[in-house]
């Protein structure tokens, strides 16, 4: 890459950039320019996209070498961040932009993965191991054209990364590289899994006698699968507040104490469906159920397992296995009664 620029940039630096002036050449000055103007805000942390943003400016007025031929098109950096946020890169992201320009689109979910590290490591030497990581294995840029793939180049290494994988192909003609990159990647993957098992004592995992079973019943077909109205499978229940009247000053708390310690189910996203607590004398109580959510403009068909003591406030209600259950068939069937409540929503919206 060093020679990539060094080379494409021989004409300029050559010539009257050069010539000494007060002991400095012009080459010198503009470099002490920039380290002193926008140095310091690198050093701080600053997540910008450097020269997207000043080849963005310089093509407001200056015409790019066969733009109209080579159809250049940079995507402005609002862009490049809001679609980052969409698709929630974190830092496990492997983010590849085959017709990456100037390597906007990279930088901002580099600085997206670099973030989110920063809050999940605490470890400062398992941060600095992930930011190393990420600049050099999750990040792919491709780029066609070599004026516009140097760019790319100046602007990781203005950001502190000079080791992305920032490469001058044809993504539409190379497919070996593609073939040999995927599996490349897929390796280092399965040595992650490798590494993370034997970190968590998972490595070499011996299946129980009852876990052997289940999936031997599973190979014979001795489960039966079918469809089931809820009403088959779950009671209804109609939990009631039991004092004569409802204050909700006095009647329900939004934290949870010793006096107010039973939840309550209401119109809620999110918090498994909790926003109140009440006393467990005030309200009737069922454990084991599930709590399906029939009002709110966001809520309504929210579903949530609630395996421990659980009263209902409003604009919810609770359902009971009719069957010996688990915490774990609670899971499983509360996730397929929201799926089913999902694709009925679609078809109706």
């Amino acid at each position: 890459k060093k020679e990539f620029i060094i080379s494409a940039l021989k004409n300029t630096l050559s010539g009257n950039i050069n010539n000494i002036k007060n002991r400095e050449s012009q080459l010198k000055r503009v470099f002490v320019k920039i380290i002193d103007d926008i140095g310091l805000y690198y050093k701080i942390g600053l997540t910008t996209d450097f020269t997207g943003k000043l080849f963005n400016e310089m093509c407001g007025w200056l015409g790019f070498s066969q733009d109209k031929l080579n159809d250049v098109v940079l995507t402005p950096s609002y862009i490049s961040t809001l679609l980052v946020k969409l698709v929630r890169v974190n830092k496990d992201s492997y983010v590849w932009d085959f017709t990456s320009g100037s390597a906007g689109l990279l930088v901002a979910a580099m600085n997206e993965m670099l973030i989110d590290a920063k809050k999940s490591i605490k470890s400062s030497n398992e941060l600095t191991q992930k930011q190393l990581k990420i600049k050099a294995e999750q990040l792919l840029g491709l780029e066609i054209l070599p004026d516009v793939y140097m760019l790319a180049i100046l602007n990781m290494i203005l950001m502190g990364d000079g080791r992305s994988n920032i490469l001058n192909k044809d993504y539409l003609l190379d497919f070996e590289f593609m073939e040999n990159f995927v599996a490349e990647m897929e390796t280092g993957k399965i040595k992650n899994l490798d590494e993370y098992l034997e970190k968590n004592n998972l490595k070499d995992y011996t299946l129980t006698t009852e876990e052997k079973q289940v999936l031997e019943d599973l190979e014979n077909d001795k489960f039966e699968w079918g469809e089931y109205k809820i009403g088959d499978l779950f009671e209804n229940l109609s939990l009631k507040f039991l004092k004569k009247t409802f204050d909700k000053e006095g009647d329900v708390s939004r934290e949870k104490t010793l006096e107010f310690s039973l939840p309550l189910v209401n119109a809620k996203n999110g918090n498994n469906g909790i926003m109140y607590y009440g006393r467990v004398q005030d309200f009737e109580n069922a454990e084991m159920c599930i709590d399906i959510v029939n009002d709110g403009a966001i809520s309504t068909g929210n579903v949530y397992s609630q395996p421990q003591k659980t009263g209902v406030l409003y604009n919810a209600y609770l359902v009971k296995p009719r069957f010996n259950d688990s915490k774990k068939l609670l899971h499983f069937f509360a996730s397929a009664m929201q799926k089913s409540i999902n694709h009925k929503k679609s078809i109706i919206m």
